[in-house]
């Protein structure tokens, strides 16, 4: 490897935190609504909340419909990996570093805006 190209590599070593994380998030676990494994609906909402297990990423995928009851209900939600949803919907695949706290809604086919509600 010739120095210019390795001075090129290293001035570049910010931009790999993001690639490790996501990388690392793709191997984790995440909630998702039976609407969006079973039925086939896109993500209509997700949110990441703080990791209460060991290899869970704290993200939930939902179609966006779902009521209190139906989340309520287990049968309804399935554990997942994030890699293995990103292949059901490439949308999300931009949001997944998003931080603990994030919540988006769908907002156009492969668009998704912070939740204020």
């Amino acid at each position: 490897m010739s120095e210019d190209k390795l001075k090129e590599f290293i001035s570049n070593e910010s931009q790999y935190h993001e690639m490790k994380e996501r990388k690392d998030i793709l191997g984790q676990f995440a909630y998702v609504s039976r609407k969006v494994l079973d039925e086939g609906w896109k993500v209509g909402y997700m949110c990441r909340e703080k990791a209460e297990r060991e290899n869970e990423s704290g993200w939930q995928f939902m179609g966006g419909n779902e009521d209190d009851a139906y989340l309520s209900d287990f049968h309804n939600i399935a554990i997942m990996s994030v890699h293995s949803l990103v292949q059901l919907d490439r949308t999300v695949w931009k949001y997944i570093t998003a931080p603990v706290g994030t919540r988006l809604i769908r907002v156009a086919s492969e668009e998704f805006e912070t939740d204020k509600n």
